[in-house]
């Protein structure tokens, strides 16, 4: 029988206390306990649902007729550990944001994407219970989807929990919410957990909703005066242009898809065929034969590069035709042009560029180094091939040191632009995006060579057909930095996916191999001392950017500041998630309620260049 994931349920009873007692005694002067009080309401219900689903499966998990049992075939046999969290990870984040909101419209505008989020959440546990039968047919899982998520959509337009959604808006939202998440997982069953999936299916559907209201709003298809004023809120400009470039990849792998799925299978092919004429070069064969297996050999190379060809072609024309016409509706010009200008038009942000150019290029070439030497030294004891892989996969402290060097990169432009460090980070996921639907499809030229790039940066739980790894990195990272608002003063918000993913996590890992000897509870690979040398150098580290970037400090933020923490390091140790996704997001939650109101929305303390995003 599995053990049930005691502590990180602990954890997450903690902090859903601490957000109902933050809001309670210390609320926003724009709650009100009459209007509002359902928020509460639901992120309790929200968390002993979870924990009841959790619990349940870890003790009745060969309950038939359910889901719990085809998903023990996903990423692990744990793969539903975990839940309770993640289910919680975004509607802690939304509370959080209208915690923190300075003006009634944008604390509305956060409490109806908490409800939104919410909804999402408590639509996966039926997802759960879905009965195998369905699975087996598509008509009959549609019909399940549309009634679960119509009769979802009426219980919480009687509770009058999203009064701008009415049941036919909310019911193509979480339609589309499900059906997208049985995808994932189905495509993907050994890439995630089902938390993980949840988290990544929710934070799409979230960036649709809002890009399509906006989208609506700026072509006066939806008249403003119909709605409340925070579903008009304007964005940056900087904010469409980066969900611009993540949609516009994301629409290129679907719309292109026939095109991919044709490369990875001549792909598929040709392996196979390399595979077999390898076998067979021992035994005699015609020379007919072989000119024949030649010739469609050739025919199939090349018709792998002409559908690549076709494919590079279809996303130019998404790019200029589709992408660009809809990013000139909010930069009122040429977008290629205005990101330009916003690049060059400071110089601070010019020689920013070119310091990330060599950074980058120092650090590749450092590790390139490191790898080779250590292939050199390990050749001697196996294949140069095998010794080369099994230090690319197995080498913690490359990805760890990858991970310091990310802070390197970050920090410089975080006390400094920014606006463009958003722009930036946007630019770079969809660029790891991109390369990671190239390699994954096998397409010409460019699949092998980042398979080559990717192999030092793997991690034992890519295990799935999607390297993860450095995607999750970098969201991690940014993920804090993304969700900053011009009102918040303390560098310790944006500077939380860095802390815990590029501090806390680094050393975690790198001191807990070095001088680790007590484990804690449950686990087998995280240490008590790994944990200590955490929460030791992401206080130094936090207080000293803090107090660099001109902040003061009290009582209050300094027991808010070892509190926030502290949670963080426990959870790094316990959580058997992707911690490059959820701890940033949980320290933000934990940052938001343990610090005092007046030092995270009160007076700047460092440039945000006016950013409204």
């Amino acid at each position: 029988m599995e053990k049930p994931p005691l502590i990180e349920i602990g954890l997450c009873g903690i902090v859903t206390v601490q957000i109902i007692f933050s809001c309670l005694f210390f609320p926003n002067p724009s709650f009100s306990l009459t209007n509002d009080f359902y928020s509460l309401f639901s992120i309790l219900g929200l968390f002993l649902i979870c924990v009841n689903a959790e619990l349940q499966h870890t003790f009745d998990s060969k309950k038939t007729g359910l889901l719990f049992r085809q998903l023990s075939k996903f990423k692990n046999t744990n793969s539903l550990n975990g839940i309770t969290l993640c289910l919680l990870t975004l509607p802690w984040i939304y509370m959080s944001k209208f915690h923190l909101a300075t003006d009634p419209a944008t604390f509305k505008f956060f409490l109806f994407y908490f409800y939104v989020c919410s909804l999402l959440s408590f639509i996966s546990i039926p997802f759960l219970y879905t009965p195998q039968v369905f699975f087996k047919s598509l008509p009959l899982l549609s019909i399940y989807f549309f009634l679960t998520s119509f009769l979802s959509s009426l219980f919480f337009s009687f509770l009058n929990l999203t009064p701008i959604l009415n049941p036919l808006t909310s019911t193509l939202i979480l339609f589309s919410f499900l059906s997208i998440l049985h995808l994932i997982l189905k495509l993907f069953r050994q890439s995630f957990t089902f938390g993980e999936a949840v988290i990544i299916t929710q934070a799409l559907i979230l960036v649709l909703l809002d890009t399509a209201e906006t989208t609506l709003f700026s072509l006066h298809i939806l008249n403003p005066s119909f709605y409340p004023d925070f579903i008009s809120l304007p964005r940056s400009t900087v904010y469409m242009c980066l969900s611009g470039m993540i949609l516009c990849v994301l629409l290129c792998a679907v719309l292109l898809s026939p095109f991919l799925l044709q490369i990875s299978k001549l792909h598929s092919i040709l392996s196979n065929s390399s595979s077999s004429s390898l076998s067979s070069s021992s035994t005699s064969s015609s020379s007919s034969t072989g000119s024949l297996n030649e010739e469609k050999i050739k025919e199939l190379q090349n018709k792998k590069r002409l559908m690549a060809t076709c494919g590079y072609l279809g996303a130019l024309f998404i790019i200029f035709f589709i992408l660009r016409p809809w990013l000139s509706i909010f930069t009122l010009h040429d977008p290629f042009s205005w990101i330009f200008h916003f690049i060059t038009d400071d110089l601070g942000r010019i020689l920013l560029f070119f310091y990330w150019i060599f950074i980058l290029s120092f650090s590749l070439f450092l590790i390139h180094l490191y790898i080779r030497f250590s292939s050199s030294r390990s050749s001697s004891s196996s294949t140069s091939i095998s010794a080369s892989s099994r230090i690319s996969l197995n080498d913690t402290r490359i990805r760890k040191i990858y991970h310091l060097i990310a802070v390197i990169i970050i920090l410089p432009a975080l006390l400094t632009h920014i606006t463009f460090l958003k722009l930036s980070l946007g630019a770079a996921f969809s660029v790891l995006l991109t390369l990671e639907i190239l390699r994954l499809s096998h397409s010409p030229p460019f699949s092998p060579y980042i398979q080559n790039f990717t192999a030092p940066f793997l991690d034992s739980r890519d295990s799935g057909p999607l390297l993860l790894t450095p995607l999750f990195l970098l969201l991690g990272l940014s993920s804090s930095i993304l969700l900053s608002k011009s009102y918040t003063s303390s560098i310790l918000l944006p500077s939380a996916g860095l802390l815990s993913i590029g501090i806390g996590d680094s050393l975690a890992s790198l001191i807990g191999k070095a001088f680790g000897r007590n484990h804690w509870p449950g686990t087998s690979k995280k240490t008590l001392e790994g944990s200590l040398g955490a929460f030791i150098g992401v206080m130094v580290f936090g207080i000293g950017v803090s107090w660099g970037s001109g902040e003061r400090w009290g009582i209050g933020e300094g027991i808010g500041w070892v509190w926030a923490v502290g949670i963080m390091c426990v959870l790094e140790a316990v959580t058997e998630q992707i911690d490059n996704l959820v701890l940033p997001l949980a320290f933000y939650t934990c940052l938001s309620f343990s610090m005092p109101k007046g030092f995270l929305s009160k007076g700047f303390s460092y440039n945000y260049n006016n950013n409204n995003f």
